[in-house]
Order: C-alpha cells, then structure tokens, then sequence
C-alpha cells in the first residue's frame, strides 16, 4: 500500500513522502550519503577530482543498522517500482520516467508487452529514468539532496544473475551509485578521455569509441558494491558494471547534471542576457553572414561590430 501512493498527485505523493520522514531521523542526508568521509573533505578532495567508494561498513558484524538516507530497499520494493515505470497500475507515469530495457548490451522493445518482470527472467537488464517520479524515498531524497547539490534526480538499474546491462562509458554527468539490494561488480578507469565531457561527449554513447589504451590500462578502481556502499564518480571517468553470477543487482544512480552548470556555460549564458537587454535589440540581430562563410553579405564594418561587442561586455 506504501508504493502505490506514490504514484498519485497532489496530496497523495505528499502523504508517501512523510511517511519516508518517519523511517529517517532528520539529519544531513548529504553527510549520511557520503559517511564515513567528512562533507568538508569529500569537497576540497574528491569532488570533480576523483572516484571513490564509501563503505557502508559491513566489517563491523555488531552494527549491521542502515545508515543511508533512504530506507533501507527490498526486492518488493523493487518489483514495485517497476510495475509503476511499466504502468501496470492505473496512474500511467509521468513524462520523463522511462522504463528501457537492455539485452545483450542493446536496447530492446521485445519487452514492451510482456513487461519488465519477463524481461528480467529472460536475462534482461532494466532501468527506470527518473525513477524519483514514482518512487518516494527516491523523490524524498532527491529534495533533501538539493541543499548541497543543487539539483539531482535517479536513475535505477536493475540487472539479473551474471549480466551487463550496457557496454563501458562515461558520463556527463556526476553521479552517486546506491547499492539496494544485491550486489555489482564496477571497474572504473582512472585519466577520463575527454574532461569534463558535454552530452555529445560520451565516450562509449552514440557512436563515440573509447580509446583503445583507456580500457587496456589497469582500473582505477575494480570493487564490488553490496547494500548501502556507495560510489562517487566525477563526470568523464570511463565505467562499466555487472552482475555477479549467483546474484541480481538494484542500485541506484543519483546524478547531478554538472555539464549544465559549468563555468563557461554560465559566463556564455551570463553575456547573451546582458546583450538581449540591450534597449536598441542591436545584438539581437543576425551577426553578418560573413563571419560563417565567404560568400555571406555582410555590408562591411565586421571588425568595428566586433570591437563595440566587445567593448559593451567589458
């Protein structure tokens, strides 16, 4: 009953979403994410800089308690979620969570009728895009977040006994990785092939090779991930993930779209506001022809239009 309201408007989903703040003690959900490595230290050192994992501390046989913030997931849980990404409930989901399923590393539509269930019996990988549309703690989660990050939203990978659900990428993206339920093999490359890649950057997506000599060098880090581990990977740095043979994998991924908020996107977005406001529109005409092709028109005085361009931005 606790998953099915989490798909309905309004007061409903508000209802589903207090109901994650009684599981939780009300503490800094950044700072449990990240534990057991400071808040101050993971900014000054690892941010943007480098991969790392954050151990949820199964050493310690005497405390076995969830300290993640989120409540602690069940493979229900998990059966639920995708039933709402499906839209086998009466509330269809909304635009922008998307249910895709891979086989053999490929995205399929063989499952769009028998569903995700089948798809994942027959060897199939699933992931739900914006999972934080339907899933509580993941929206919960998502708003407490916003303090220190500005902006995230999840997506959530779902992957049987021994299988891959994608080929070896990286992202443009920062991005968190939540360990469920079960358990993930990761390998990530250390030295990214493109810094600080924009959308059509991603190595490994959309016809983009990797190089050669990225995946012929040792892993940066090779672990495995169990329940409440965590992993913290800049954008750019090359990865891929599998399954273990005898166990299915949940995890989360909490993204943080860095390539929207980068230094010269805000300094470009920052210059074209001060220009359309300009009184007489002079910058919002069309910039002379002739700048993008010799034979363009351009009526003469290019350079002087330059110089008093920049000129109005200093």
């Amino acid at each position: 009953a606790h998953s099915t309201v989490a798909l309905l408007p309004g007061v409903e989903l508000i209802m589903a979403v207090r109901s994650c703040e009684e599981a939780l003690p009300e503490a800094d959900a950044f700072a449990q994410l990240i534990a057991p490595t400071s808040v101050d230290d993971f900014f000054s050192n690892m941010w943007q800089r480098e991969p790392q994992v954050f151990l949820h501390g199964h050493s310690n046989k005497n405390d076995q308690s969830w300290k993640r913030p989120l409540p602690q997931q069940n493979w229900a849980d998990c059966c639920d979620m995708l039933a709402f990404a499906w839209g086998s409930v009466p509330f269809r989901p909304p635009d922008g969570c998307d249910l895709l399923i891979f086989k053999g590393q490929q995205l399929t539509h063989s499952y769009d009728i028998k569903g995700p269930c089948a798809a994942l019996l027959d060897g199939a990988s699933c992931v739900v895009n914006h999972a934080e549309y339907i899933w509580a703690p993941f929206t919960k989660l998502c708003l407490e977040l916003r303090n220190r990050l500005a902006h995230v939203y999840v997506n959530s990978y779902i992957t049987p006994p021994g299988y891959q659900a994608v080929r070896p990428h990286a992202d443009d993206r920062d991005v968190f990785i939540v360990q469920l339920c079960g358990c993930k093999c990761w390998r990530v490359w250390g030295t990214p092939p493109v810094q600080f890649p924009y959308t059509d950057e991603q190595v490994g997506k959309n016809g983009l090779e990797i190089p050669s000599d990225v995946l012929k060098a040792k892993p940066l880090i090779e672990c495995v991930l169990r329940p409440g581990d965590v992993l913290y990977m800049p954008r750019g740095f090359v990865h891929e993930a599998s399954s273990p043979s005898e166990v299915s994998s949940w995890h989360a991924t909490l993204a943080v779209a860095t390539h929207d908020w980068s230094w010269s996107k805000l300094a470009a977005g920052a210059v074209a506001a001060t220009l359309d406001r300009e009184a007489s529109a002079r910058w919002r005409a069309a910039a002379p022809l002739s700048l993008a092709t010799p034979g363009g028109g351009g009526g003469g005085g290019e350079k002087e239009a330059l110089e008093e361009l920049l000129e109005y931005i200093r």
